[in-house]
């Protein structure tokens, strides 16, 4: 008697992730450097760094 063979298992994947998001810069405005259009305004968060940098942006 033969026995049953295993249902093959399932790889797991990872869910697709977006791309990172930039804060500061004068590319986050999706316009070249030196195109037309207004540039980005200073967050009151662009100064701080780390952990410290998150927490502002979450309380706003």
């Amino acid at each position: 008697m033969k026995t049953p063979a295993a249902p093959p298992r399932p790889t797991p994947r990872l869910p697709v992730l977006a791309a990172p998001v930039r804060r500061d810069g004068r590319d986050e405005a999706g316009r070249p450097a030196e195109g037309p259009g207004v540039t980005p305004a200073r967050s009151t968060c662009a100064e701080l760094t780390g952990p410290a940098r998150s927490m502002c942006y979450a309380a706003l």
